[in-house]
């Protein structure tokens, strides 16, 4: 089952995803105290400030268990054509979310952002290792994919603070767009399969 789980493409198809979630993810959760502060110069005990940092985990729940009930109940527990479209609203949002100026649309874009990447979070990471590797290999397979998130977020909150750092604050949205388009592509390319589960038989 190791040499299963190693050697399987679909896997690191997944745990390639995963890195973009990631990347995405932890440049939104890491970086939007600093860009309220920057960019809006909002007080962090302010009451905008306070109800962003509790939408966003709000929404990223909501998100999670909506994905994943959609990818069940209309997809056969598919997750990534569930997670390919995910991608792509992801990419619109953010593509939006770079003409935005002021502070209450970019609080709205905030939380549109954090809803599409942890719907992505919960289906690529927990829910498709299952599938893939089974009970006897869930926890393996879901180390694999999982360890990619936090190798690509580390790898890109780097790159994000250098094109700050040269560039600002006008790059921020423009900066995570690739990630959600190959996150995408990846998903996209594995649509196709009738289940995710079969890939393991």
């Amino acid at each position: 089952m190791f040499k299963k789980i190693v050697s399987n493409p679909f896997v690191w198809i997944m745990a390639g995803a995963y890195a973009c979630t990631g990347a995405v993810r932890q440049g939104i959760d890491q970086w939007f105290p600093r860009f309220f502060q920057e960019v809006h110069h909002l007080d962090m005990t302010g009451a905008k400030f306070q109800w962003l940092g509790f939408l966003i985990p709000f929404v990223a729940s909501a998100g999670s268990l909506l994905s994943g009930w959609i990818s069940d109940r209309f997809f056969n527990s598919r997750r990534a054509p569930v997670a390919a479209g995910i991608y792509l609203i992801e990419v619109c949002v953010l593509l939006a979310a770079t003409r935005v100026h002021t502070v209450n649309w970019a609080l709205c874009f905030f939380v549109l952002i954090a809803f599409t990447v942890n719907s992505t979070h919960s289906l690529l990471g927990p829910a498709a290792a299952m599938d893939i590797g089974g009970r006897k290999m869930a926890a393996f397979a879901s180390g694999c994919i999982d360890a990619c998130q936090y190798f690509g977020a580390a790898l890109a909150i780097k790159g994000l603070g250098v094109v700050l750092d040269r560039w600002g604050w006008g790059y921020y949205f423009y900066y995570m767009i690739p990630f959600g388009i190959v996150g995408g592509v990846l998903m996209y390319s594995i649509a196709h399969r009738r289940s995710l589960k079969n890939v393991r038989e």
